[in-house]
C-alpha cells in the first residue's frame, strides 16, 4: 500500500513538472532572437557614431607659405588649416558630415609676403559624407 501511494505521488509529481515545463516554454521568447536584437543595436550604435565624421584631402598650387583653409557651414565652422609648404597637400580630419563652403585664403603671386588686406580667396562647395574621405583634387589658385 505504501509503495502504491509513493508511486502515485511520484507519478503526479512527474506529470506536474512535465505540464509546467511545457506551458512555460510556450510563453518564453527564444534566446537567439534576443541576442540577435542586442547585436543589431550594438552594431547600429557603432555605425551611427563612426558615420558622423569624414575628412577632406586635396592639394593647392602654387604653394604660398601663409595659405589657410576654412570650412564654413551648418552649425560648425572649422579652421584655420594650413597646407604643407613643400607639397601643397592638406588633410582636414574629423569633419562632421554635411555641406560646407571651403575658403582658401592666400597672399597671391603679386606679393606673396604681404600681410595686409590684399589677400585673395578661392572658395568651393564641399560635401562631407560620414565615414568617408572627400578628395577635392588639385586646386589651382
Amino acid at each position: 500500500m505504501k509503495n502504491k501511494l509513493l508511486l502515485l505521488n511520484v507519478l503526479f509529481f512527474v506529470l506536474f513538472i512535465a505540464g509546467f515545463t511545457s506551458c512555460s516554454k510556450d510563453k518564453q521568447l527564444p534566446i537567439q532572437n534576443e541576442e540577435t536584437s542586442l547585436q543589431f543595436n550594438q552594431s547600429e550604435k557603432l555605425i551611427s557614431t563612426t558615420d558622423k565624421y569624414g575628412s577632406i584631402t586635396g592639394m593647392v598650387t602654387p604653394v604660398y607659405e601663409k595659405t589657410t583653409i576654412m570650412l564654413v557651414g551648418g552649425l560648425k565652422n572649422y579652421g584655420p588649416y594650413y597646407v604643407d609648404i613643400n607639397t601643397g597637400a592638406f588633410k582636414i580630419s574629423k569633419v562632421a558630415a554635411g555641406t560646407y563652403k571651403m575658403i582658401i585664403s592666400y597672399p597671391g603671386a603679386s606679393n606673396p609676403n604681404d600681410n595686409t588686406d590684399s589677400w585673395q580667396t578661392f572658395s568651393m562647395g564641399v560635401v562631407v559624407m560620414g565615414g568617408e574621405n572627400t578628395d577635392v583634387g588639385l586646386i589651382k589658385l
